[in-house]
């Protein structure tokens, strides 16, 4: 009997949870929306914007796929049955909320790199970064974020794939090569900069 209270409650908590994790996401999701007009409509092209919108895309993007799961959540439960409803609700979940956090660990590191340079050697950066070498070095960031989401995805359903735990090691490599090496990457530049 015991058990069954304790699962009750557990179970009231986990969708308290769910539910306060759904709700929260409306500012989230009203904060981005914004940010972008404003980037586009008022904000000249410059640093601090183009973090901002490669920020708040993502952000704007996981929100809304959170709203929509969990206004869909009994529909997508039920088809779990099928395989392959399940891992493309998996590929989804994992393309949508991975990104936006390795976004931030890769733009952030990557803005305060280049706000750094920009003030301690102003000429040097002019004449290195444009406008156009900016977005680029943003997009080069947004291709690695969807480059570790895709590996995070096969690393959590190899089991459903029927591979062996090689081919799980070699993505599980890549995957940390291309983290760490742009944490290399931005070190070295850092210090080649001084």
């Amino acid at each position: 009997m015991a058990g069954n209270a304790t699962d009750t409650e557990y179970s009231r908590f986990v969708d308290t949870i769910q539910l306060l994790s759904y709700w929260l996401q409306y500012p989230a999701f009203t904060v981005n929306l914004i940010l972008i007009f404003l980037s586009f409509h008022y904000v000249k092209p410059c640093l601090a914007r183009t973090f901002v919108l490669h920020i708040s895309i993502p952000s704007f993007f996981c929100s809304s796929y959170r709203i929509l799961r969990y206004i869909f959540r009994e529909q997508i439960t039920n088809l779990y049955d099928n395989l392959t409803v399940h891992l493309l609700d998996y590929l989804a979940h994992t393309m949508a909320l991975f990104p936006a956090i390795t976004l931030y660990e890769i733009q952030a590191t990557l803005i305060v790199l280049l706000t750094y340079f920009c003030y301690s050697h102003p000429l040097k950066y002019r004449k290195i970064f444009s406008p156009r070498k900016i977005f680029a070095t943003f997009l080069i960031g947004d291709f690695f974020a969807l480059l570790a989401a895709i590996n995070v995805f096969f690393e959590r359903t190899y089991l459903h794939f029927n591979y062996n735990t090689v081919i799980l090691k070699a993505q599980i490599i890549v995957r940390l090569t291309v983290t760490y090496g742009l944490l290399i990457l931005m070190f070295v530049f850092y210090f080649k900069v001084n």
